[in-house]
């Protein structure tokens, strides 16, 4: 009897162990693509087939907020009365209607992407093979003999591993969708010009979280070789690098949101989330 459970419990904690390596594996493949190659967001969403469209869309957005702020100077109601300011907020909502979406694909992501190759220049060279390889085997090293504790943990870092490669998938489509709203945000420069500065913090915090990933990915592998072949230090280390890879972002777009460059409804939207992010650039937007 003794021997059927010892049994079934190998096989458990087997099982657990290959799904933990799987996913550690799929985990750092995806990683690889999203976080460690340079950002190419047309690779993915062919922006420039959408954009003239959208210029199309913020055109006449543009045209709508121009003529309410006429009337409402005209009417008196405005507490900007001078026609002279309006006209240089419309040149500039103009012009940045094509200049925000040149701007994050010509200046921010290639910015981003010179930070990464130096990184890269400085620390270990990062590939998915080599990932596997000094990951794999500096944890489990015992094979079916390791602690079923050291399982349960090393799964939950796999897991953890793969939410973090799927949040930084995710950066992507915010930056596809960051491009394609540029020129609609930018037509509440007519009011005032608190959506375009929430857009640009926005918009930094997404092109640079991929530099900061990359760091703490360098981080994380000279973790693992330093402390050598298994035991509970590399992975209680690489749980907490995770962690910090998930929540290091949000630190710096808390930073930028209180430091003053935006109005005081900008900071509150900022740090209430995306959703009240998204809230907040479809009140500017709205003629």
């Amino acid at each position: 009897m003794d021997f059927i459970t010892d049994a079934i419990s190998n096989g458990f904690w087997k099982m657990l162990s290959n799904f933990a390596t799987d996913t550690l594996n799929s985990a750092i493949e995806l990683i690889v693509d999203v976080v460690v190659k340079l950002s190419n967001i047309d690779q993915y969403f062919d922006t420039g087939r959408y954009l003239p469209y959208i210029y199309a869309i913020a055109g006449a957005l543009l045209v709508l907020c121009v003529v309410k702020e006429a009337l409402k100077i005209q009417a008196g109601i405005s507490e900007d009365k001078s026609i002279s300011n309006l006209a240089m907020r419309i040149i500039v909502a103009g012009t940045s209607i094509y200049f925000l979406p040149w701007m994050l694909k010509n200046v921010l992501i290639p910015a981003n992407n010179f930070l990464m190759d130096l990184i890269n220049s400085i620390g270990i060279e990062i590939t998915a093979d080599k990932m596997k390889e000094i990951l794999t085997s500096a944890i489990l090293s015992g094979g079916t003999s390791v602690a079923t504790f050291v399982v349960v943990i090393f799964t939950v870092w796999a897991v953890s591993l793969a939410i973090f490669s799927v949040a930084a998938g995710i950066r992507y489509a915010e930056l596809i969708l960051g491009i394609l709203m540029a020129p609609i945000i930018a037509t509440s420069f007519v009011k005032d010009s608190e959506g375009i500065t929430a857009w640009m913090m926005d918009t930094i915090c997404l092109v640079f979280t991929q530099s900061i990933h990359l760091v703490l990915l360098q981080v994380l592998l000279q973790v693992n070789l330093t402390t050598g072949n298994g035991g509970m230090i590399p992975l209680i280390i690489s749980i907490g690098i995770v962690t910090v890879a998930l929540r290091g972002p949000k630190v710096i777009k808390k930073y930028l949101y209180t430091s003053g460059v935006g109005g005081a409804s900008v900071g509150a939207a900022g740090n209430a989330g995306r959703m009240a992010m998204m809230r907040f650039y479809m009140s500017k937007v709205k003629p």
